[in-house]
């Protein structure tokens, strides 16, 4: 038998789709534009025809037709002694009317085409939801499904079936017969689940029909409710917007072919846009590179997960380690956006397998009455900014004389004032190699260069003087702040041991950006390292530095004044000035400049962002607000 003999029966094309994967939507589509079908057929029961077709006429807006198992505790009570928790489990159920579904988007075109629509499968009062786990469904559009399926069978043939299984798969193959001699020689299309084709087939081909007589779901107990916009990702098969953007592209009337990889690169450089708006002055921004970076990391992430397209979380993951925390964030709200669902008023709420209903504020555990592809619930930490009532609340309780620093950024920060340090002491000393002539000592090595420039082919020798002393100071200037206006917060903070640093900054009003209770972020415009720590007057108070015309200028002679050291680093976006460099040569100190641009944005946008905490008992819950 070819593969595509596999997916026809008679005058029955079948399309055994997962449940919520756009690709077997985009099959349907496909092959219901290229022919007429007089009859379609799917895998649901004829009692819930009524309230998917209803839900269906309410697209784009996704619902969910929701209903409890009708149970008879008298009845339970015969049978068992404790009837209530285990059962209790098992008497919710759901049906999302998604656009990403096959047998949706069948039952959507059936309307329009006028054609038959059957809802055959068995009326099962105690579902059992099964969830498989497949190669990625996006392979179908360079393999084709028929290839796509016989790659499967064996694997789908090894999956044992329950007692359920049967009787559901007799009954559709009862029905299905019914329908194709119905139909004559007009042709029939089929929307079943993956795993239940082969043995449909089966049971076509022995005959010995068997049709179930079961009571089916109670129509007036079936509540037809809209999804909250935040449960979307828990209910859809696919990434939200994307299936948006398909609800877009279904709707409009361009004759391409909806792509699923555009619509994530589409999902990206939209973040991008958004995220640019809202943090303009941020310095970890999604530049092309960074983005190349995230989608290079991407692919292998995916290749990993042995996929072809990526889901939410390995889209945030990616965004998180190549760009950074905010970017993921803003990622994952567009993600889970879906416009025609915006309204949060009264609707269905899920979080993986508990639902809550509209009328019950109590959570229930949930079954699919369409489970599509297995998944699995993975963590990421992102911190997200705080409603803006609860910042007003922290606000109110804010202690302007008492605050602290939070130690693990207080590692981070000693570790790169460290790493600028001798990367300083680096350079100076690169400075004063000098290169000569061999005559009798190899010194430090040969100086390749010179010696492959040099016209008679001599060869000569590197020196490397030992430079002594070690940077005593470093200044670390962001962003220049001439006005005062962004930066308005100047403090001087001592060390509280001997492995910190005496720090002099200017930053952000702890105000202005509250995290949680006590918590402040705050981003500095420039800081000033002394280390080993030295008590020394506030540097924004002392009276000498009065002639800076800005507070880096101001930082810079505190520098030049306390260290202790007669090096100095300097790493900001411009040299510094000649007034500057005329104090460090009155007080015998050697300045060394580094350029801003020399270090990665990513490094130096996760430095210059702190946490701020109130005082010092803040610091025993602080980790649940800082990411």
């Amino acid at each position: 038998m070819s593969a595509t003999d596999a997916l026809r029966w008679r005058n029955v094309t079948v399309v055994p789709a997962v449940h919520g994967r756009l690709a077997f939507a985009l099959e349907v589509r496909r092959r219901m534009l290229e022919t007429r079908f007089a009859h379609v057929a799917v895998e649901l029961p004829a009692s819930l025809r009524d309230v998917v077709v209803a839900g269906i006429e309410r697209l784009p807006t996704i619902h969910v037709a929701v209903w409890r198992k009708a149970i008879d505790w008298a009845a339970e009570a015969e049978t068992t002694f404790d009837a209530t928790e285990e059962q209790a489990e098992r008497q919710h159920f759901y049906v999302p009317i998604d656009p990403c579904d096959a047998m949706i988007e069948a039952v959507r075109i059936a309307r329009r085409e006028r054609s038959e629509i059957h809802f055959i499968d068995a009326e099962i009062d105690d579902f059992e939801s099964r969830r498989m786990v497949v190669p990625d469904a996006h392979a179908i559009h360079g393999l084709g499904l028929e290839r796509w399926s016989e790659a499967l069978a064996e694997a789908i043939d090894a999956i044992e079936p329950t007692p359920q299984d049967e009787v559901r798969e007799r009954h559709m193959a009862a029905s299905l017969r019914l329908i194709a001699e119905a139909a004559g020689d007009r042709p029939v299309l089929f929307v079943c689940g993956l795993a239940h084709w082969r043995r449909v087939q089966g049971h076509l081909e022995r005959s010995g029909d068997r049709f179930h007589e079961g009571e089916g779901v109670d129509v007036g107990a079936v509540q037809l409710l809209r999804v909250h916009p935040l449960s979307l990702i828990h209910v859809l098969g696919e990434v939200p917007y994307v299936a948006y953007l398909w609800e877009r592209h279904r709707r409009g009337i361009s004759p391409d072919r909806f792509d699923a990889v555009a619509a994530i690169r589409d999902l990206v450089l939209r973040a991008k846009s958004t995220f640019e708006r809202r943090h303009a002055d941020s310095l970890e921004q999604p530049t092309l590179p960074a983005l190349r970076a995230c989608f290079t990391y991407l692919r292998k992430l995916v290749v990993y997960q042995r996929r072809l397209l990526p889901d939410t979380y390995l889209l945030t993951l990616a965004a998180k380690a190549t760009v950074g925390n905010d970017f993921a964030v803003r990622l994952l709200e567009l993600a889970n956006r879906y416009p025609p669902n915006r309204d949060r008023g009264d609707s269905f709420q899920m979080t993986a397998d508990l639902g809550r209903f509209a009328d019950d504020d109590t959570v229930q555990p949930m079954a699919s009455r369409t489970p599509g592809e297995a998944s699995e619930v993975r963590p990421l930490e992102l911190v997200r900014r705080p409603r803006r009532r609860d910042a007003r609340t922290w606000r109110r309780g804010w202690n302007p004389h008492a605050h602290c620093s939070w130690p693990p950024e207080d590692v981070a920060i000693e570790n790169f004032r460290d790493h600028v340090s001798r990367r300083a002491h680096a350079a100076m000393a690169a400075n004063q190699s000098r290169t000569e002539p061999f005559t009798a000592s190899l010194k430090d090595g040969i100086a390749i260069r010179e010696t492959l420039r040099d016209p008679d082919g001599a060869i000569h020798v590197r020196e490397d003087p030992v430079v002594a002393g070690d940077v005593g100071a470093l200044v670390l200037i962001f962003e220049e702040d001439d006005d005062g206006t962004r930066f308005p917060w100047r403090v001087t903070w001592y060390a509280e041991h001997a492995e910190e640093s005496t720090l002099a900054f200017y930053a952000t009003d702890p105000l202005d950006d509250l995290v949680g209770p006590g918590i402040a972020r705050i981003r500095y415009g420039g800081c000033l390292f002394l280390f080993p720590p030295l008590a020394i007057p506030d540097v924004w108070e002392d009276l000498r530095f009065e002639r800076a015309r800005r507070p880096s200028e101001r930082l810079l002679l505190a520098a030049l004044a306390w260290s202790r050291e007669r090096f100095v680093a300097f790493a900001g976006p411009r040299p510094p000035s000649p007034e500057i460099r005329a104090e460090a040569a009155r007080l015998e100190k050697h300045l060394i400049y580094l350029p801003l641009g020399s270090f990665s944005p990513h490094v130096l946008e996760r430095m210059r962002r702190a946490h701020v905490l109130n005082d010092g008992s803040v610091r025993g819950y602080a980790s649940r607000f800082i990411g």
